[in-house]
């Protein structure tokens, strides 16, 4: 059997698109809808991982996020980029987190910056 846990949350951003031709070359925000889609083995326990684990790795990425103007740390902020710099760090710090012999990994991220327009990215 294949486990997925799912973690959601939001956060606050300000961006703007340099290499854009329109309205988002201009300064401007969005509360980022976020869902992160972790897949690993059943343990003993019953769980695949505890969710508690998993928020605080998350909540120690987003938080160097929230409520900041995403071009100090991004070239090109866009949801695309924002989304793959997540994905890679929540598992880099689930790497440092557990170690060797973790049961899983975060396998993508679901993103939307609107309620109408959004990104899905996997590892493959």
């Amino acid at each position: 059997k294949s486990y997925t846990l799912k973690v959601k949350g939001t956060i606050e951003i300000a961006h703007r698109l340099p290499n854009y031709n329109g309205v988002c070359e201009r300064l401007h925000g969005h509360c980022i809808h976020y869902t992160l889609n972790f897949k690993g083995k059943l343990q003993d326990n019953g769980m695949v991982e505890d969710f508690k684990v998993l928020k605080n790795i998350i909540n120690n990425v987003m938080e160097d996020y929230d409520h900041t103007y995403l071009n100090d740390f991004i070239e090109n902020p866009t949801l695309e980029n924002f989304a793959t710099i997540i994905l890679d760090d929540v598992n880099k710090y689930y790497d440092y987190y557990k170690g060797f012999g973790k049961v899983g990994r975060f396998v993508s991220i679901e993103m939307w910056e609107t309620d109408k327009y959004g990104v899905v990215i996997e590892n493959e």
